[in-house]
């Protein structure tokens, strides 16, 4: 049986060993260099390391951050920077680590509207959300409310500039930053309604584009997650042969 993993949250003031683990499993799966790497972990405030035993097995980079516009006051989570070893995908990391989150901030739920997003570089990116939660957007058979338009607006503009295209919520890029081919959405893959809406809002992924994804963290959603992790800890005890590497959840 698998050791459990434990998720380690923690601000950006990391170690030089904890930042060169987390470097040597990151390298493999993105045209990163190591400066520019080691830039980004400035500019988020908090990181989930995954750990098992003691070893780094996955991370991912969160900004949380306040925002007051005029019609709401938001706490906003982003997720990126985002990687996972082979052996230890499809455990429901992510989807702890929001729920964790959310406990974590449980008063804001209370003053403010705390909303997790993501730049979805893959279509596995954005199914962290769609799969995981009862209301987020862009989703199918889901308007996107005025408020959510505004704040993914300001997200926009303010972290990407002139990158960002708001009659789409997509992000440009100068290159298509994950170094999987995978990530590749294959044409039986369509057949998945979420992934074929991932395909049709952000056509240019391949260029590097990312899809702004947002997921507001409601109660119903927050009872939806717990009901899924629930579903994936059943399922991988349930397991009684090595279980088969699954595709990484890219965020950038």
């Amino acid at each position: 049986m698998q050791k459990r993993i434990k998720i380690e949250l923690c601000d950006n003031k990391l170690s030089e060993q904890v930042i060169a683990e987390m470097w040597a499993i990151y390298q493999p799966f993105y045209h990163y260099s190591e400066q520019s790497f080691r830039e980004r972990i400035e500019r988020n405030t908090h990181y989930a390391l995954y750990r098992q035993d003691s070893r780094i097995v996955g991370f991912t980079g969160l900004r949380i951050q306040k925002i007051n516009l005029v019609d709401e006051k938001f706490l906003t989570v982003y997720f990126g920077q985002t990687v996972i070893t082979n052996q230890v995908r499809g455990c429901g990391l992510i989807n702890r680590t929001g729920l964790l989150l959310m406990v974590k901030f449980w008063r804001s739920l209370l003053s403010r509207k705390v909303v997790f997003w993501a730049d979805a570089l893959t279509y596995r990116a954005y199914l962290v959300f769609a799969k995981n939660l009862q209301e987020c957007y862009p989703r199918r058979h889901q308007l996107l409310p005025l408020q959510m338009r505004n704040l993914r607006d300001y997200l926009g503009y303010t972290n990407y500039g002139d990158r960002y295209c708001p009659s789409t919520g997509t992000v440009a890029k100068d290159l298509f930053l994950v170094n999987d081919p995978q990530m590749i959405i294959a044409e039986e893959k369509l057949q998945d309604p979420d992934i074929y809406l991932f395909a049709q809002a952000n056509p240019g992924y391949l260029r590097g584009s990312g899809l702004l994804t947002m997921g507001p963290a409601t109660w119903e959603n927050f009872a939806f997650m717990i009901k899924k992790a629930w579903s994936k800890k059943r399922e991988i005890n349930a397991r009684v042969t090595s279980p088969i590497a699954l595709e990484p959840e890219y965020a950038e």
